[in-house]
């Protein structure tokens, strides 16, 4: 033991045992996509959905699942509206005899 060469304590470094690497890796693509758009640098939540748009636009295949999506939502609600007019003129067809 010498006097005047202490020995400085180790420095602490947490580890963390659960680290999501994907997701961070993940974070900083948004965040590089982000920075290519244009769009300010924040780390609000509200940005996921803002940045949702420009990745699903600008990949193919991605907006062929869109365009398919809506496609198939437009056919749904024809398909509704389309029943509830049946309804409405068996409906009327049976009040009036």
């Amino acid at each position: 033991m010498s006097l005047f060469n202490q020995r400085k304590p180790r420095r602490f470094t947490h580890h963390y045992l659960y680290v999501d690497e994907r997701k961070e890796h993940l974070r900083q693509i948004e965040q590089h996509g982000g920075k290519e758009m244009g769009m300010p640098k924040t780390d609000n939540s509200t940005d996921y959905h803002r940045l949702q748009g420009f990745f699903l636009q600008s990949a193919k295949h991605t907006r062929r699942y869109a365009q398919h999506r809506q496609s198939g939502a437009l056919l749904t609600q024809s398909i509704v509206i389309l029943l509830f007019v049946l309804v409405l003129i068996v409906i009327w067809n049976l009040l009036l005899s």
